[in-house]
Parts: structure tokens; sequence; C-alpha cells
């Protein structure tokens, strides 16, 4: 018994030990990236691309779900809405209690930081 329990605690502090080195070589993953890129190669991608990515998935829109009691931020999807980006407006969809708000595709933020069209690994 007392084996077995020695075994379990050095098996819980190498898999503690290797996700430390895995956080210390990429930040943490955001889910609504993990839909559109299996984390093997988001985790092999140099920190740039996949911090453009993420910026894309989590960060070129803004929402208000204040009107909706059960809205999940970590399962959104941008792909549904990016049929509305506009090139040099602000456009706001309204869907489902939410409200959002997606960045101009010519602000130098979203040029910069991630065209759909450059990454799409499908």
């Amino acid at each position: 018994m007392k084996l077995q329990l020695l075994a379990l605690a050095i098996f819980c502090l190498s898999a503690t030990s290797l996700h430390a080195q895995e956080s210390e070589n990429h930040p943490p993953i955001d889910p609504r990236v993990l839909m559109h890129y299996p984390l093997d190669e988001l985790t092999s991608m140099s920190h740039e691309k996949l911090a453009n990515i993420t910026y894309y998935y989590c960060d070129s829109y803004t929402i208000d779900a204040s009107n909706s009691s059960d809205f999940d931020i970590h399962s959104f999807d941008i792909t549904l809405y990016e049929k509305y980006r506009l090139e040099n407006e602000y456009k706001t969809v309204e869907s489902n209690g939410i409200k959002v708000t997606l960045t101009p595709k010519n602000t130098a933020i979203y040029l910069v930081n991630y065209n759909p069209k450059n990454y799409r690994h499908e």
C-alpha cells in the first residue's frame, strides 16, 4: 500500500513538472482557439503566430451579453460572425440576446495581428 502511494506521489510530481515546463514554453491556450486548431499544432507555432491567432478568436471583437443568462464566452465562435465584419467601420450584430461588435478589417491591430485567410489550416 505504501509503495502504491509513493508511486502515485512520484507520478503526480512528474506530471506537475511536465505541465509547468509546457506552460513556460507557451501561455495557456484559450478554448475558443482550440475549437479551430489541434493542440499539437498550436504548441508547435511560434509565440507570435499563436498570439495573432489568439487575438483573432478572442479579442477582435467585444461582446455585450448582459441580456443573455446562459452565454459562455469560452464557447463563442467568432467565425460565425466574420461575414458581418466591415472594412472601415465597427459592426454590431445582435443574436440570441448578445451583441457582438466586430473590429473593422482596416484597423491596424486587425491587419497586423490576424487575417483569417493567412492562417487557415483546413
